[in-house]
């Protein structure tokens, strides 16, 4: 017999300029230090200050988990971050997460939380 398993959405507060290159398609992947335990099945954008609002979500292809080195070779041409960047947001790390982007999709109209913002990810 085949396992069930859970499948989630999740919030991901995400800075300005970089939900702006997920949602233009340059950004392909979103990286992160740890990620859920449940399998995702849409990744809901929510900007961060000064627009605080869901604008968005995306669904997953995989996540890619990986030596931070081997992460950024693998997703770097579309990476949507500097390398100086990528290398700062995972300082004391050796292994991180990338979301491989599979499509986007906009909301026609952004949305604030009903709740506060989540620090990394919230399940919705």
């Amino acid at each position: 017999m085949k396992e069930c398993q859970e499948t989630a959405n999740i919030v991901l507060s995400i800075k300005p300029q970089y939900a702006s290159l997920i949602l233009s398609g340059e950004k392909r992947y979103e990286y992160r230090k740890s990620i859920p335990k449940k399998k995702i099945a849409r990744v809901y954008i929510y900007v961060t200050s000064p627009i605080k609002k869901i604008v968005g979500y995306f669904t997953v292809e995989e996540i890619i988990y990986k030596h931070v080195d081997d992460l950024w070779q693998e997703t770097s041409a579309t990476a949507g971050i500097s390398q100086h960047d990528f290398y700062i947001y995972f300082k004391n790390r050796n292994h991180g997460y990338a979301f491989k982007i599979k499509k986007v999709f906009h909301l026609t109209k952004p949305r604030k939380l009903k709740s506060v913002a989540p620090q990394s990810f919230h399940y919705i």
